[in-house]
């Protein structure tokens, strides 16, 4: 049995990910978090462009809350689901922002 510090949730949110280095500054990829936890996310982008290590800022609504969540993090892996998608674990959180997403993910 798999087990994870923190529960995940299987959904589909459009969210932006945006490269922070130099060479992926303003990279912005559209795409579907499919999976959601406190401790990261898995990204589905339509276009892969970012590499392992990268840090990234990603943005998207939790439904129902009505408010945009920005979060830094890394890219950590890349699966194929049959797409290619892209673990991210997130890294200088607010409190308010773990908050509300321990709430939509409970």
């Amino acid at each position: 049995m798999e087990r994870r510090a923190y529960p995940r949730l299987k959904t589909e949110i459009p969210a932006k990910v945006t490269g922070l280095l130099t060479d992926t500054q303003n990279a912005d990829q559209k795409g579907t978090i499919r999976d959601l936890s406190e401790s990261g996310i898995l990204f589905f982008p339509e276009n892969p462009r970012l590499g392992l290590g990268d840090p990234v800022k990603v943005t998207f609504s939790i439904p129902g809350s009505g408010a945009e969540t920005a979060v830094e993090g890394s890219a950590v892996r890349w699966v194929e689901d049959p797409k290619v998608g892209m673990g991210i674990r997130f890294r200088n959180m607010t409190g308010e922002t773990q908050t509300r997403i321990r709430e939509y993910v409970r």
